[in-house]
């Protein structure tokens, strides 16, 4: 069940609810919010509905007429008010392909935001460490791993990533106290072996 205070739509109008008071708290189980903005002259409908059974979701429409059409970021998060994907529909296609996912570690701490499209990775991701420092930066083209942007230690040292660029040579891979313990290379972003270090 779900404290009001974590709606996504702090000014939303509520549609339907189904709450429980529990020791004078409203506590939600179910619930649809409606919010109306004008955005770049569109008239724009924000829609967040959550059922603690089956999704929260915050979804974006542009109105015309009678019709709604999905529009822009479209938002879904866990029952801790985490995002869990983020989905962009093109209005003029009516294409909802590209979207990011969110994953997380135990804590509730970031471990991931991975980018797709047509569910193949695609643009940037990112990878964390436990505490929120960023691991590294990948850029994936068609599901193949092209570049490496950022590559850190828990610390944050830059770490020697290899010859890695545009989906060609090797990747250091390293143990989490910084010692390098595998190689592996790719071709034209595919993975074509990997080697072993062998620690002393």
């Amino acid at each position: 069940m779900l404290d009001i205070n974590l709606s996504k739509l702090p000014n939303g109008v509520f549609i339907k609810k189904d709450f429980h008071l529990i020791q004078g708290d409203t506590v939600y189980k179910k619930f649809e919010k409606y919010q109306t903005a004008i955005e770049n002259g569109d008239s724009v409908l924000y829609v967040e509905s959550f059922d603690v059974n089956r999704n929260w979701l915050v979804s974006r429409y542009i109105v015309s007429g009678k019709e709604r059409l999905a529009s822009g970021w479209q938002t879904e998060y866990n029952l801790n008010g985490n995002k869990i994907y983020e989905r962009y529909c093109d209005i003029n296609t009516g294409d909802c392909n590209r979207y990011f996912k969110y994953t997380y570690y135990p804590n509730g701490n970031i471990m991931a935001i991975t980018s797709y499209d047509k569910k193949k990775l695609n643009g940037t991701s990112a990878f964390f460490y436990n505490d929120g420092q960023i691991k590294n930066s990948l850029e994936y083209i068609d599901d193949k791993l092209w570049n490496i942007n950022a590559y850190y230690d828990q610390n944050g040292q830059i770490l020697d990533q290899g010859n890695f660029c545009d989906g060609n040579g090797y990747v250091n891979v390293y143990a989490s106290n910084g010692k390098l313990i595998k190689m592996k290379w790719f071709k034209n972003g595919k993975l074509k072996k990997e080697k072993a270090i062998h620690l002393n």
